[in-house]
Order: C-alpha cells, then sequence, then structure tokens
C-alpha cells in the first residue's frame, strides 16, 4: 500500500512540473498570425499586440489601484516600459505562425496579474482577415478576500499621422466612466482610454474593459 501511495505520488509531482512547463512556454513565447497580403500581428503573453509590418503596439494598459494600505500603479506596453505585470497564459484556438485566408479568425486569449496576485487581467481578441482591426475586451478580476479600490485603467493604442484627436468612445462601461487623451510615449502618439472607477471592486468581482473601439484596433494599412 505505501508503494501505491508513493507512487501515486511521484506521478502528481511529475504531472505538476509538466504542468509548470507548459506554463513556461506559454509565458515565454508570443504567438503570431499572418495573412495573405503579408500582414503579420504578434499577440504577446502580456495581453498586447505588435504590429510586425510598423513595429507598433496597441493595448498597452496602466492600472492605479489601492489594498487599504498601499496605492499602486502597474503597466505595460512593451519590455522597457512595464512595471509590476506577470504573465500566466498565452493561447489560441489557431496554431502560431498560421496563415489566415481571407474571412478567416483567430481568437487569442492572454491572461496576465499584477505581481502582489490581487488583480487578474485576461484579454480576448479576434483578429478576421479582411477586417481593419481586432475586436478586444478584457476582464479585470479582484483576487483577494476583500474589496480593492481600482481607480483607473487606462488602455493605449497608437494613433494613425492623420489623426489629431482623441475619437468617440462610450462615455460609460460597466460602472466606469470613459474619457480619452492624447498621449506621447517613446515619440509614440497614443490615444489613452481611462476607464474611471466610482466604487470599489469586491472580492471575488470583476470588470469588463471598454472593447467596442475602432481606435484600439492594430492599424493594418
Amino acid at each position: 500500500m505505501k508503494f501505491l501511495t508513493r507512487t501515486f505520488r511521484f506521478f502528481l509531482l511529475l504531472a505538476g512540473l509538466l504542468l509548470l512547463a507548459d506554463s513556461g512556454r506559454a509565458q515565454s513565447s508570443s504567438l503570431v498570425f499572418s495573412d495573405a497580403a503579408g500582414r503579420r500581428l504578434e499577440f504577446t503573453p502580456f495581453g498586447t499586440i505588435v504590429n510586425q509590418q510598423t513595429g507598433l503596439v496597441s493595448r498597452g494598459y496602466s492600472l492605479g489601484y489601492h489594498d487599504g494600505s498601499t496605492a499602486k500603479r502597474v503597466y505595460y506596453l512593451n519590455n522597457s516600459i512595464q512595471s509590476g505585470i506577470v504573465p500566466v497564459s498565452l493561447s489560441a484556438d489557431q496554431p502560431t505562425g498560421q496563415i489566415l485566408t481571407q474571412g478567416q479568425r483567430v481568437y487569442v486569449r492572454a491572461v496576465v496579474r499584477t505581481a502582489d496576485g490581487k488583480l487578474t487581467l485576461t484579454f480576448r481578441y479576434i483578429w478576421r482577415v479582411g477586417a481593419m482591426g481586432v475586436e478586444a475586451i478584457g476582464t479585470m478580476t479582484n483576487n483577494t478576500d476583500s474589496q480593492l479600490d481600482v481607480e483607473e485603467l487606462s488602455l493605449y493604442s497608437p494613433l494613425g499621422t492623420d489623426c489629431s484627436c482623441p475619437c468617440t468612445a462610450a462615455s460609460v462601461f460597466d460602472g466606469a466612466t470613459i474619457r480619452t487623451s492624447v498621449v506621447i510615449i517613446a515619440n509614440v502618439r497614443y490615444r489613452r482610454t481611462a476607464l474611471m472607477y466610482g466604487t470599489p471592486l469586491q472580492r471575488n468581482d470583476t470588470r469588463d474593459t471598454e472593447g467596442c473601439d475602432p481606435v484600439a484596433n492594430v492599424p493594418l494599412q
């Protein structure tokens, strides 16, 4: 009986190590998809999108929150501009490297968390070949057993050279008031969509981020 118990524990340990190995691979590698016209999009483990033709990053984000004792701000745009974000998983319904034909679509899901483990951000993307951008929506989850005061979640998408002002977005989304502005980061003009929350995020509660936003789409021209 002891032999069987030890054997069972060994297989549990082995399974755990394999899961950790798979998780590590998911966190370290991006997923890249292209179409017949040669457009290539890279979906990163941090939930951002890189247009490989222009090198521009879309769907960068920053998050400000208060856990009752400390005000915190975490963010991610690229490897050089980041703080306090840990990748958890990245998956898609098409194999990476796939060349998509007209009308095909790929669904990508990236999960990250704050370094303190208190909040999880889940980003879901759909790229439909032939569309001018990527459909995007995210979900923020409170992982703690108490409420968190989430002040704002901001999303950053590059502006085209022909756009000199913020574009129209919804004014309210899932309990958040939305404000838009133009900011310059590393000499690139970004549209900042800030979701301002007036009520705390309760324990184990979720909120969706604003997603019906054409400017948040990656420019493919």
